[in-house]
């Protein structure tokens, strides 16, 4: 009888070493993910920062300067000849307002 249980012993014990490895083994591949998944959502963000600076610049030197002429051409066009765009910059919509 106590042979039979040693075997059981030996086999639950298989059986529990087994279940360990894989849990081991489960936990390590989880932890890589959680790295990826890590190292992709910093990447992520770094692009999303970097199209969001690249907006704002796009908007501050070419939208606003379009808007402010297009702004001053409507209140020329409604009779205000004494209307004029402000001078900013040195660019091509600069150089445009300018008489």
């Amino acid at each position: 009888m106590r042979r039979g249980l040693g075997r059981r012993m030996a086999v639950a014990s298989a059986l529990l070493a087994t279940l360990v490895g894989a849990s081991d083994t489960a936990l390590l591949k989880s932890r890589e993910r959680s790295a990826e998944d890590a190292a992709r959502d910093t990447v992520t963000g770094a692009v999303g920062s970097l199209l969001l600076l690249a907006h704002r610049y796009v908007t501050r030197v070419v939208v606003s300067p379009v808007r402010r002429a297009a702004q001053t051409a409507k209140r020329i066009s409604g009779g205000d000849l004494a209307a004029r765009v402000p001078e900013t910059g040195t660019g091509e919509m600069a150089g445009s307002s300018r008489p």
